[in-house]
């Protein structure tokens, strides 16, 4: 056995995982975290009764806020004091984070609650100084901000490196995390959160995790731990002695500045798990056959950092984003991803209506938050996902897990609903007058297209024309305004755009349009055939060829959309380098060879290999779907591999510098590792420096990061800005969150540097969806998809006003019904 050279102490963070669906169903795990925390209690009881003198070192660490909040549902008056009291010991541990998030959770949200953590801390005269997270592999740029502000001065993060990997090239490690609007968190990026089972500090909860030493062949071969309990005891302190003493050597070896180290461990060799008073006692032995040379202590994450603060090391500081190597599972479930980010926008446009919550239902206003919590949590679904998919739990877990998602848009819609209708919002009735008010909630001008429905079933002034096209009629002035009319659900749309300023609003009436009463013009484009097709003339509208106020687009048979100019500047806004058009779909598969789970485990961190085939989308035909004062829409239809049906609406604004783009699919079901990406091959009139907004912050990917992190693909929040020099492209991206840049390399995966400035200029790809995890997330992506994306051009600004305007661009304009 290796002599170490210094003596050594293990502080023990004695915890439970939670995974809300990963183990057992939703709402039994939940039941279980209550218990859990009550069985923490009963043991602290027996100790403090003199029932348990070889437990009395235990103590026990929460992961999370969540646990607590749901341990209060289930407790009564005794238990909750019981809690109260051994959280002010010291003897639980707090945490601030909510629960183990995905970057799709919001800083609304996220930032609310954070601060019910502190406010309940506050409440019970109980510091809540610390917070952490574990398994999940990343963290947007502005969290050490959120943490500051709720008052937590420390953060730890348990990774799993699993498709993962540690930042800093260093693990463990620890620094002082600071955000980009000042805020810092003093961090430390521990070993996995089953470390302790590997170190064999859980009786009968042996693990070789990461390991491939003697013991294991041992426990393989049957050798150890498979006899009875007396000999399984001696066992496993042989194998605690031993792994512990060659962890730390290797800690030694490896510089490891400081004499003590933390280690994680669970009641029992699973996620969600119950305390076990038994790991005091095993803390005991192994302390008593140490003798001195590694004392191990049970203690609490503020204890853990107290202790290294007074070390009085040098602590590094770093900035930058902690990109999530598991953001992508998101991509698994793309439809209910789909209608959780339109949530975020009811609940967040209900906020900014009514910031003083006069008007709310505050209870929705919770609910919703609550249930967008729950469904950015990083458990996608059941441990055999992809293992047995066709299994009743299953399938009945992933709809739990959508029912988060579905649930929460729900509320935020009524949230909103109600909200509208104290503004003056009226639901239908007989013989309206068509009438609408539009305003500007957003503290900056804004320039839209806004729509207004006359039903089918409706009459103006009594009279029913469903053929004659419609107005917009501006009250104020009674002027009609540029509109176009077209069908929406179980009626049609009048469309026009409006230029409100911040807190400006305008009532709208729907009329008839008056009939054309003109003489064909004297020009010699005027044609009995009724189409303009002749150049040079500034609107012209063709599946070839469509000119607006502002941009010319091209087509051709090969690239789909494949040249826009902006015409003020002359430049071409479609990469030369790039060898798709705009909007095209890719599909990527890697044909599974053996079992489904051991073959996406063995792709390590790469999401694709030199196996991986990629299909571009092959433009089938071209027509003009629509075209009026307003807009003229392009309507491509593609063939593309896995799919029955896949194509392109692009609307062009006549009078704006905006493009609405819709990609629609029916995607066959396949088992394979399988990926689409949408191609947005733009590029401005300067160096195309590239800007995302993550939760709480804007960052640029490749260069505002940690180093070691991933550059793979990043989760934004709503949308990609490209910086020009005398203009900025800006998409708004309102239904899918996943984005890279440029072609993923068949090639060893690079880790950030920060100065990933060709990757940052790169292709940006929309990721729409995947089903690379073999565990957890959902493996069928089979079904009808629809993806909607905003493109404008905007003023040259700072990148953040111009997310503002992102997030303004997805959500719109509010209309009342009058």
């Amino acid at each position: 056995m290796k002599t170490l050279r210094k003596k050594w102490h293990i502080d023990v963070l004695h915890h439970s995982h939670t995974d809300i669906g990963y183990t057992a169903r939703q709402e039994l795990i939940c039941r279980q975290h209550a218990d859990f925390l009550r069985q923490a209690l009963f043991i602290l009881r027996r100790i403090d009764r003199g029932e348990a003198e070889e437990q009395r070192l235990f103590r026990w660490q929460c992961e999370n806020w969540w646990q607590i909040e749901n341990f209060l549902r289930f407790a009564d008056e005794a238990e909750q004091a019981d809690l109260i009291r051994y959280i002010r010991e010291g003897r639980i541990g707090l945490s601030a984070s909510y629960l183990n998030l995905t970057d799709l959770v919001d800083e609304r949200a996220l930032e609310e609650h954070l601060n019910k953590a502190r406010v309940w801390a506050e409440s019970i005269d109980a510091p809540m100084q610390s917070a952490m997270t574990a398994d999940v592999n990343g963290y947007s740029a502005g969290l050490p901000d959120a943490l500051a502000n709720a008052g937590v001065k420390y953060f730890y993060s348990a990774l799993h490196t699993h498709h993962g990997m540690y930042p800093l090239h260093e693990n463990p490690a620890f620094f002082r995390w600071r955000g980009p609007k000042g805020g810092s968190v003093l961090t430390f990026v521990g070993e996995h959160y089953h470390w302790g089972h590997v170190l064999g500090l859980c009786p009968n909860g042996v693990s070789s995790f990461m390991l491939n030493d003697d013991i294991l062949d041992a426990i393989e071969k049957g050798k150890i731990l498979s006899t009875d309990a007396e000999t399984t005891e001696r066992e496993e302190m042989d194998l605690a002695q031993t792994r512990i003493t060659r962890y730390l050597s290797g800690l030694e070896d490896h510089g490891w500045p400081l004499d003590f180290v933390p280690v994680f461990v669970s009641g029992i060799l699973s996620d969600n798990a119950p305390p076990n008073g038994r790991i005091a006692e095993r803390v005991k032995k192994l302390n008593e056959r140490f003798d001195g040379q590694i004392t191990l202590e049970m203690t609490t994450l503020d204890a853990f950092f107290e202790k290294l603060e007074k070390a009085g090391l040098p602590i590094p500081e770093y900035s930058g984003d902690w990109t999530d190597w598991w953001a992508d599972g998101v991509g698994s479930t793309p439809r209910s991803v789909k209608l959780y980010r339109e949530a975020q926008r009811k609940r967040n446009l209900a906020a900014l209506l009514d910031p003083e919550q006069k008007l709310m239902d505050r209870e929705l206003y919770r609910r919703s938050g609550s249930e967008m919590m729950l469904y950015a949590e990083h458990t996608w679904g059941h441990s055999a996902s992809v293992s047995d998919p066709s299994s009743s739990l299953t399938s009945e877990m992933q709809m739990k897990k959508e029912a988060y998602a579905v649930n929460a848009n729900t509320s935020a819609g009524e949230l909103l609903d109600g909200i509208l209708e104290k503004m003056g919002n009226r639901t239908i009735y007989p013989d309206r007058d068509q009438c609408f008010r539009v305003f500007n909630p957003y503290p900056f001008p804004v320039t839209a297209p806004v729509s207004a429905p006359l039903l089918g079933w409706e009459s103006i002034h009594g009279c029913i024309q469903k053929t004659q096209p419609l107005a917009l009629k501006d009250l104020s002035t009674g002027r009609l305004l540029p509109t176009q009319t077209g069908f929406g659900p179980r009626g049609r749309l009048a469309e026009t755009f409006l230029c409100l300023c911040p807190g400006e609003s305008r009532e709208l009436q729907i009329v008839y349009a008056p009939s054309n009463q003109s003489m064909p013009p004297h020009t010699a484009g005027m044609c009995a055939d009724g189409v303009i097709d002749q150049a040079g003339i500034s609107d012209l509208a063709l599946p070839e060829y469509i000119e607006t106020d502002f941009l010319r687009l091209r087509t051709d048979g090969v690239r789909g959309v494949a040249s826009i100019i902006e015409k003020r500047t002359g430049r071409e806004l479609i990469s030369p380098e790039g060898l798709s058009g705009a909007f095209t779909c890719l599909y990527k598969a890697t044909p599974t060879v053996g079992p489904r789970n051991a073959f996406r485990r063995k792709m390590g961190r790469r999401r694709e290999t030199v196996n991986t085939r990629t299909f571009a989308a092959k433009p089938r035909n071209f027509s003009i779907a629509d075209q009026g004062d307003v807009s003229v829409s392009l309507k491509i239809t593609y063939d593309l591999e896995s799919t029955e049906e896949c194509s392109l609406l692009l609307k062009l604004y006549r009078h704006l510098p905006r493009m609405d783009a819709w990609i629609r699919l029916k995607k066959k079901s396949c088992a394979d590792p399988e990926e689409i990406q949408i191609v947005f091959p733009f590029q401005t009139d300067g160096n195309n420096e590239t800007w995302i907004d993550k939760t709480g912050c804007v960052m640029r990917p490749g260069l505002d990061q940690l180093p070691g992190t991933c550059q793979q693909f990043w989760c934004l929040q709503s949308g990609i800005l490209r910086r020009g020099s005398t203009f900025d492209l800006l998409i708004a991206c309102p239904d899918t969150p996943l984005v890279s840049f440029g072609e993923q390399q068949k090639a060893p995966v690079e880790l950030c540097n920060g100065q990933s400035i060709t990757l940052n200029r790169g292709e940006i790809r929309s990721r729409i969806m995947n089903n690379f995890w073999e565990t957890n997330f959902a493996l069928d992506l089979g079904g009808w998809h629809e993806f909607r994306y905003v493109i404008t051009l905007e003023p040259a600004r700072n990148p953040e006003d111009q997310f503002k305007r992102c997030a303004a661009l997805a959500t719109g304009l509010p209309v009342l019904e009058l």
